[in-house]
């Protein structure tokens, strides 16, 4: 999950946020990729980060979630709860208390939401603790295929 929800607001605003805000509304979108990756959000195990930049810059996520903005600028925490397939929500125990928060908005507003935080984890799990994320992966779909 991600603070940048559209219309989620954390009671405490990650201390990379208003860079990041920043450079958004310039347009400047690789100086918001590059925010991002310097942020503690973003830590990874040293074998991971090129593939994480890699990720980051060649996703162009910032430019997608403002044009899809631009073009529904409702709040889409407005809709969650219309959203009726099961749906895992995977958290960190270090992740961050606006992720941590927002996985909790989640759970709470989708009726078909579980919750299971990975113990040590902090965001990007499936890098840092691949057998854990693949292992409660494994155990949220498995039920939903019977």
């Amino acid at each position: 999950v991600s603070p940048s929800l559209n219309g989620f607001k954390p009671t405490q605003q990650p201390p990379y946020i208003s860079d990041l805000i920043t450079a958004l509304q310039e347009g400047d979108y690789d100086q918001a990729n590059e925010v991002l990756l310097a942020s503690s959000i973003m830590s990874v195990p040293s074998d991971s980060k090129k593939l994480v930049r890699e990720m980051v810059v060649s996703s162009n996520q910032w430019k997608l979630a403002y044009e899809l903005m631009e073009q529904n600028p409702e709040p889409i925490v407005k809709n969650l709860d219309r959203i009726e397939i099961p749906t895992l929500i995977l958290l960190g125990e270090n992740d961050g208390q606006a992720v941590t928060e927002l996985g909790e908005f989640l759970l709470d507003e989708m009726p078909n939401a579980d919750l299971e935080v990975i113990p040590d984890g902090r965001h990007l799990l499936n890098l840092s603790h691949p057998k854990e994320f693949n292992t409660a992966l494994q155990n949220f779909v498995e039920p939903q295929q019977k």
